[in-house]
């Protein structure tokens, strides 16, 4: 979650016009015995020739980017028997969504 978290002031660096001031939203819930947590921003989406390799180790559309965050946030969470997708256009921006199964046991990292 703080990986997640460390790139919420990135999410939406790569669009360099927006209709409206940049929005980001996190939301959770729960779902079906899973905690669900949604980031979504009001960005230019993801680039759909991309789309399959975001989350590939050191693939990155960023000038300055290293191509670990999205690779590293998805390895984490299906460390946790988690799940991460994402849904995207360019005219909506894009939406994570992190499920979680929800549990009381003690979580180690």
């Amino acid at each position: 979650m703080l990986n997640i978290l460390s790139l919420l002031p990135t999410v939406n660096q790569s669009c360099t016009s927006y209709l409206n001031p940049p929005v980001i939203l996190l939301t959770t819930q729960t779902e079906d015995g899973n905690i669900v947590i949604t980031i979504s921003d009001n960005g230019c989406g993801i680039d759909p020739e991309i789309e399959n390799s975001i989350f590939e180790l050191l693939r990155t559309s960023k000038e300055d980017g290293m191509g670990i965050g999205l690779w590293l946030s998805k390895t984490i969470i299906e460390s946790h028997s988690g799940t991460i997708d994402f849904i995207s256009s360019s005219d909506m921006g894009t939406t994570f969504n992190v499920r979680l199964p929800a549990t009381d046991d003690q979580m180690f990292f």
